[in-house]
């Protein structure tokens, strides 16, 4: 409620936040007053289904943009997707979206080599990709695999089952 109140009070254009914690905002009656200046809201950290969409056009101003990004601690926003106001509504989920640029996106089919497969395990590399894991080798060699163009670079394997759509973008 103090929240809401205060985004409310000072006019707040943007919100970044946990598509949960927007779940729950959304759910509170200061909402619609709350968001009414909201240009943009930019949600992270779970699949963002149809119910969501809805549920956040229901308090959004009709002009406000969703912001889907993913991304994941080892490698920051890897993703990201600008959902416009005119979204239908039925929509089942949206997609992760298009990688950021200086991101290379691998997916590994199972059993074979990371490469341009069109869905499987996915892979992040770049020069934003961590080296390790601090003080633990084993989760680094499990998570940090060379990369195929060069093996002195690493990849991140995700541990995400992802697909890429013919429009670029990763579901």
């Amino acid at each position: 409620a103090d929240l809401l109140a205060l985004m409310a009070r000072e006019r707040a254009t943007h919100l970044l936040c946990y598509v949960g914690f927007a779940r729950a905002l959304c759910g509170h009656p200061g909402a619609v007053a709350a968001f009414a200046g909201l240009r943009a809201l930019q949600i992270y950290g779970d699949v963002i289904g149809g119910a969501d969409v809805a549920t956040l056009r229901g308090v959004l101003p009709a002009t406000a943009e969703i912001h889907a990004m993913y991304g994941a601690t080892e490698f920051n926003m890897v993703a990201g997707a600008v959902v416009p106001a005119a979204t239908d509504r039925t929509i089942a989920r949206l997609p992760l979206g298009r990688p950021y640029p200086g991101t290379e996106i691998w997916l590994r089919a199972a059993g074979e080599p990371a490469g341009a497969a069109p869905e499987g395990e996915l892979y992040m590399g770049g020069p934003r990709v961590t080296v390790g894991y601090w003080r633990d080798a084993a989760a680094t060699r499990a998570r940090m695999v060379p990369h195929p163009d060069d093996p002195a670079r690493a990849l991140f394997a995700t541990g995400d089952l992802v697909r890429l759509r013919p429009d670029g973008m990763l579901d």
